[in-house]
């Protein structure tokens, strides 16, 4: 499979969209492709670990998932979450540029690799709760042997602690 060959999107994204951009192609995509190797890795890896109570609050109370934290220039911004049951990644972005993020999420999502097909879904009800006033995008790639959901939530508040969540949920397909 070959998730992170996708080509890159054009635009002149701020440094900061250009980091978030990269943490989901690098993170979030090799997750999809092994997520019991992609958990080794980290584990086995140099990038700190966030302590689970801080996790929980990012995920508002979601128990059974593991964060680390991702540097942009020295200082640790960003988060990634796995969940426990190895089915969802998520990049958690304490900056992050509302305009620039969906432009460049909608060109990366709507663009499936080789093998697959692409549905745009509308937000659920739960999904506008949620949100508050962000925005919320939700794309489905459907392929021979997994489904992978792709959402992301983006404010554009800047008094907001965070301003973007992206994430992939993985959902394997039983024959």
């Amino acid at each position: 499979m070959a998730l992170l060959l996708l080509a890159s999107s054009g635009g002149q994204a701020s440094e900061r969209d250009g980091f978030l951009q990269h943490q989901y192609r690098s993170q979030c995509l090799a997750f999809a492709e092994d997520p019991a190797g992609f958990r080794q890795h980290l584990t086995a890896g140099a990038l700190p670990q966030v302590p689970d109570a801080l996790v929980r609050q990012l995920l508002m109370g979601q128990d059974h998932a593991q964060g680390w934290a991702l540097a942009y220039q020295g200082r640790r911004e960003y988060v990634l979450v796995l969940s426990q049951d190895e089915q969802r990644c998520a990049i958690i972005a304490r900056y992050a540029d509302a305009g620039h993020t969906l432009d460049w999420f909608e060109q990366l999502v709507a663009t499936p690799p080789l093998g697959y097909t692409v549905e745009r879904l509308m937000p659920t009800e739960g999904d506008r709760r949620h949100a508050g006033d962000a925005q919320v995008r939700r794309w489905v790639w459907h392929g021979p042997d997994r489904v992978l959901e792709h959402s992301l939530m983006a404010s554009e508040n800047d008094d907001v602690p965070i301003q973007a969540i992206l994430s992939l949920t993985l959902m394997m397909k039983i024959e």
